[in-house]
């Protein structure tokens, strides 16, 4: 059995057992018994980084990445924008073309004022104002000689596109039909030039491409 030691001063001394070095500077002791020195929890003493750093660094990143993801979403929406709107003016101007060369082209000798209506509705008023002065005299010559005219178009293409006119030119079959007969078909190119008015593009002007005989040397 232990007992405790008591001195003649009265001071008291703890049991006797083996000795402990404090604990060394650079962190270990040395177990005197064992004649080695071992370590003190160096998980304890191992400096571990900032909170706040990781936060900061943390921070910085999603920013970065946040920034990257919506400028790219920008970019990828302007250029898909900027592709569609021009896709949209490029149809738009290529059926108000179709449209304009059937209307100008093809008639119904019992009712020729409807494709008038459809020539007026589709023009600048330029044009109607142009084109006006000769309808009366075409019109009785349709309804006179009974004549009724169809076209298909072949191919038709934009030559060319600004941001307020453009020019189509169609390659198109036109026929001329009497008492259900056709009388014949003929090739033509036609040219129908456009204005934008508005949001709406409009025919300023209709006609017959020039021929490549024509257009030579005398």
């Amino acid at each position: 059995m232990t007992h405790d030691r008591t001195d003649a001063d009265g001071g008291r001394h703890e049991p006797a057992g083996e000795p402990v070095d404090p604990v060394a500077a650079d962190g270990e002791r040395t177990d005197r018994k064992a004649g080695r020195r071992i370590l003190v929890d160096k998980a304890e003493r191992r400096p571990e980084p900032s909170r706040t750093a990781v936060f900061v660094a943390g921070g910085v990143a999603v920013v970065a990445l946040i920034a990257a993801v919506v400028f790219g979403i920008l970019w990828w929406t302007t250029m898909s924008s900027t592709e569609y709107e021009a896709a949209q003016t490029r149809q738009a101007v290529l059926d108000t073309a179709r449209r304009a060369v059937v209307a100008y082209s093809a008639f119904d000798h019992a009712n020729p004022d409807k494709a008038r209506q459809a020539q007026r509705a589709m023009s600048t008023d330029e044009f109607n104002a142009a084109t006006e002065a000769g309808w009366p005299n075409a019109r009785k010559l349709i309804v006179k000689e009974k004549l009724d005219t169809s076209v298909q178009i072949l191919d038709i293409g934009i030559a060319r596109l600004e941001p307020s006119t453009a020019e189509v030119v169609a390659a198109v079959h036109a026929s001329k039909i009497k008492d259900g007969k056709t009388l014949g078909t003929i090739p033509l190119r036609l040219v129908t030039q456009l204005r934008l008015v508005g949001d709406e593009w409009k025919v300023d002007n209709f006609a017959p491409a020039p021929s490549i005989a024509s257009s030579g040397s005398e």
